[in-house]
């Protein structure tokens, strides 16, 4: 045992993404006159060993053919930063790419920190390189600077610059500014460590009193709802853009939002739309309603969950004169562990939400136990949370986790499991 914890924690990277896994989303109408779903297309996303991600998208022939429409493939390093995207349509048949940043070469310290990438632009000819560096010399340490650069006569240019600046809240460090070539983003929160306003300015300017846009963030007494007002840059002067006040439970579902939009005629804002939620009993979002403000009818979206928690089902449809109810679309959701060319449902266990936010849970797949030890590693190979008798079911609370990829370790008796998990990234940029 001790040998595997060992092994697990030092190769943290590669045993992040042991296991290529796959979701399908088919997309249907309904035809009211043969009373009939339609299958109009469907979306692939694929991760595989190494933890990039190749979406498709597909068209739906007469003959039921599957016609490949666009493509999409993103590239991670180990330590789950983003370092490179390809995108590609079908014109006519024929595969061509609208946007690639290749990455040929990675480089990283002796902690498993990505020090620098070095990715090509094929259709401008170009060669560019993204370096990092860090606070302190260990696992999963804090991003202080990035820099980018140019391949121009034999020599690397410098292309931009930013600078990361930390602060403790609530026994946390926080980011509170990145400061760029270009513009500087500051990030003030309460004492319990809650974000409540971002704000921007262009650099070096003495008073950054968010000329280039800002969000308030204000959250009420449950501490699970919160009002988010955002304003920004119009024009030449900076004017009200967007409001929105969302109410959510503690597993994130929204139960009303409204959103407002700035009539400048009129000096107010203006309602541009409204949202309804209802959850079931364990508080899983199941049905969105979305009363018109300019159409004689109400859009509204339901959702059914798998045996695992996981979305099956979302059908849309419309209500009017609020009794006529009118079938538009729905997506069929599956999901599966890829092995060779094939798609199994193979994995001995499920976590969900993935991507979580304040919490994700184990479900057996073909695997049962009463109780089970649940191990957090983050993407340094240091353990970050542990349970040590969890129930098949239990929510894993993380909303004091920061954003990003973990690994979880669930030992079962003798029989050890991993699986990756991405936790939603608590900051919000206006």
């Amino acid at each position: 045992m001790t040998r595997l914890i060992f092994t697990l924690i030092y190769f943290f990277p590669t045993l992040l993404f042991a296991q290529s896994t796959a979701s399908e989303v088919i997309n249907e109408e309904w035809d009211d006159y043969r009373k009939a779903w339609l299958t109009i297309g469907k979306s692939d996303r694929i991760f595989d060993e190494n933890g990039n991600e190749t979406a498709y998208n597909y068209s739906y022939a007469k003959g039921g053919e599957w016609i490949p429409d666009r493509n999409s493939l993103t590239h991670f390093s180990s330590d789950g930063k983003k370092i490179g995207k390809e995108a590609f349509e079908w014109i006519d048949g024929e595969k061509v790419a609208t946007f690639q940043n290749i990455p040929i070469d990675e480089t990283y310290d002796e902690f498993g920190n990505l020090l620098s990438y070095i990715y090509e632009v094929p259709v401008f000819d170009r060669k560019c390189r993204v370096t990092y560096e860090y606070e302190e010399q260990k696992k999963g340490a804090l991003l202080t600077k990035k820099s980018s650069q140019i391949w121009e006569a034999g020599e690397w240019k410098k292309n931009g610059e930013a600078q990361y600046v930390y602060q403790t809240f609530a026994g946390e460090k926080k980011l509170i500014r990145v400061l760029s070539d270009n513009y500087d983003s500051y990030y003030r929160y309460n004492e319990k460590g809650q974000l409540v306003m971002t704000y921007s300015c262009r650099s070096k300017e003495t008073d950054c009193n968010g000329n280039e846009g800002y969000a308030e963030y204000i959250y009420l007494k449950n501490g699970n709802t919160k009002t988010i007002a955002i304003s920004g840059r119009e024009s030449s002067q900076l004017r009200p853009k967007k409001k929105d006040i969302t109410t959510k439970n503690e597993r994130e579902a929204v139960l009303h939002r409204k959103s407002y939009k700035w009539d400048a005629t009129t000096n107010d804002w203006v309602l541009d739309f409204e949202v309804f939620g209802e959850v079931d009993e364990e508080g899983r979002l199941v049905r969105k309603t979305y009363p018109s403000c300019d159409r004689d009818y109400t859009k509204v979206l339901e959702y059914t969950y798998d045996a695992h928690g996981r979305e099956k089902y979302i059908y849309s449809y419309e209500i009017y004169d609020d009794t006529t109810r009118h079938l538009v679309s729905r997506s069929i959701f599956k999901y599966f562990t890829k092995v060779g060319e094939d798609y199994l449902v193979d994995r001995p266990f499920v976590l969900y939400p993935n991507p979580a936010s304040t919490y994700f849970s184990i479900s057996p797949n073909g695997l049962s136990f009463e109780t089970a030890k649940v191990v957090l590693y983050d993407v340094g190979g240091r353990r970050v949370h542990q349970e040590e008798n969890y129930q098949a079911g239990e929510e894993i609370n993380i909303a004091n986790l920061q954003g990003g990829l973990y690994l979880v370790r669930v030992e079962i008796g003798e029989e050890v499991f991993t699986e990756k998990v991405i936790i939603s990234s608590k900051v919000i940029r206006p």
